[in-house]
């Protein structure tokens, strides 16, 4: 076990740990984003490449910075954190 946690714990889904309000909130938002786009564009093919762009961005951009910063904050000591402070701003 690592650092006293227990093993059902490290094994669990992202989406189980999250805020059901944060989690619920965004997912309908999309939903609903999506749906009207469907309905006030005439093209298909202009919202698949929409989504796919944003889709494409965040997994190249955005997600790996974000998950850097939260496996520092949960796994890394004040002595790391210090020393990559400017690396996170």
């Amino acid at each position: 076990m690592l650092d006293g946690e227990p093993r059902a714990r490290r094994h669990s889904f992202a989406y189980k740990e999250m805020n059901y309000v944060v989690y619920f909130g965004a997912t309908v938002s999309l939903y609903i984003l999506q749906c009207l786009g469907a309905i006030l564009i005439n093209d298909i093919g202009l919202i698949f490449e929409f989504i796919s762009a944003i889709s494409i961005s965040c997994l190249a951009f955005i997600f790996p910075g974000v998950f850097y910063l939260m496996a520092e904050k949960k796994y890394g000591t004040n002595y790391i954190r210090l020393e990559n402070k400017s690396v996170r701003i």
